[in-house]
């Protein structure tokens, strides 16, 4: 069972600000819920993962190019993009440099008007204690960085508390500590 991010179905609603679908780029797509949803709305998607056994399977024949490839290797072109959306993937690279740098190519691989979607985990967050190889940025460290790109913020919220973990088959809980951001570039 694939379910669609409830953030996104609210970015979603908001796509009034894009006058017609386009391109989209789901960057850590997983199983490809979000990629699914876009084009079911009509977007040309490009579903980027490092494992692409699910996306593949439930992409159905729905418009959505799916490229095996990790974040650091993926070539995103400028100005091509009306939506990208990054969502519980960047958290997953070892350092604030990789974050910025892959963050700063999105910024640049979005059209004018173009949205960008991506959430963060912070420092609160359970596995900042235990994961050694992700990262984990502080909410006003990355509004600030955000505003460093000249993108333009429409929502912006941080959120913590006791939440559901699905991984491996594994279902269970941990503490979140996530930041969600919506940006458009003028």
């Amino acid at each position: 069972l694939i379910m669609t991010s409830t953030l996104l179905v609210e970015l979603l609603e908001r796509l009034k600000l894009i006058s017609a679908p386009g391109q989209a780029l789901d960057l850590g797509c997983g199983q490809g819920a979000d990629a699914i949803a876009l084009a079911e709305r009509g977007f040309q998607v490009t579903a980027v993962d490092k494992n692409t056994k699910e996306i593949s399977k439930n992409k159905k024949n729905l418009p959505i190019t799916v490229v095996e490839s990790n974040m650091q290797n993926f070539l995103i072109e400028n100005d091509k993009y009306n939506i990208i959306i990054a969502i519980n993937s960047l958290p997953f690279l070892s350092s604030k440099d990789e974050v910025y740098k892959i963050i700063e190519d999105l910024s640049k691989g979005l059209k004018q008007k173009g949205l960008l979607y991506i959430t963060l985990f912070g420092p609160k967050d359970a596995w900042a204690k235990e994961k050694k190889n992700m990262t984990f940025i502080g909410y006003d460290e990355a509004i600030d960085f955000l505003g460093s790109l000249g993108l333009s913020p429409i929502h912006r919220l941080t959120e913590e508390g006791l939440g559901p973990v699905i991984s491996a088959g594994i279902v269970g809980t941990k503490y979140w500590h996530i930041h969600r951001f919506l940006y458009q570039k003028l």
